[in-house]
C-alpha cells in the first residue's frame, strides 16, 4: 500500500464520519437541544411541518431567532410540562409573529411555557437563548447625592 491510498483511506474515513455525524445529529429532530452559555440556558428546536411546541418554562426572558417566516411564540399556562400545555385554548399574552432573520423578546413567567407554533409544511428551526430572571430586584448602581 502506497502514502497515497492510505492518505486517501483516512480522508475518505473522515468524510463519512463527518456526515454520518451530522446526518444522524439532524435527522428527525423535533426536540429541543439545551446547552448552557454564560447567561443561560440556548438551544434549538426543528420541528417538520404544522406543528405547537415548548420550548422553554418560566420564569426567563428568552430572545428568539429564525432565518425562515411560518411561525409564532407566545406563552401558556405550564400544567403538565409537555407540548400539550401549548394547545389552543391556553394562550396568555399575545403572539408574536416571527419573521425571517429577526429576534423576538418574550418575557416568559412562573408558571408559564413559551411555545412555538408553525405554519409551513417544510422544517422550521428556531434558536433560542433564555437569561434566567433574578429572583428579586437589584440595585446596580446607586447615587447617594451631595
Amino acid at each position: 500500500m502506497n502514502k497515497t491510498t492510505t492518505i486517501s483511506k483516512v480522508c475518505f474515513s473522515l468524510a463519512m464520519g463527518c456526515l454520518l455525524t451530522v446526518g444522524c445529529a439532524t435527522a428527525g429532530s423535533t426536540s429541543p437541544a439545551t446547552a448552557t452559555a454564560g447567561n443561560g440556558p440556548i438551544g434549538a428546536l426543528v420541528v417538520k411541518g404544522p406543528s405547537v411546541k415548548a420550548v422553554v418554562a418560566g420564569p426567563n426572558t428568552i430572545h428568539v431567532y429564525s432565518a425562515y417566516e411560518g411561525g409564532a411564540i407566545y406563552t401558556a399556562a405550564a400544567v403538565a410540562g409537555t407540548d400539550t400545555d401549548c394547545q389552543a385554548g391556553n394562550l396568555l399574552g399575545q403572539r408574536a409573529r416571527l419573521d425571517a432573520d429577526r429576534v423576538v423578546t418574550i418575557d416568559v413567567a412562573a408558571g408559564q411555557v413559551a411555545c412555538l407554533q408553525t405554519a409551513s409544511r417544510g422544517a422550521f428551526e428556531l434558536l433560542w437563548h433564555a437569561r434566567k430572571k433574578p429572583s428579586q430586584p437589584m440595585v446596580v448602581a446607586h447615587f447617594a447625592g451631595e
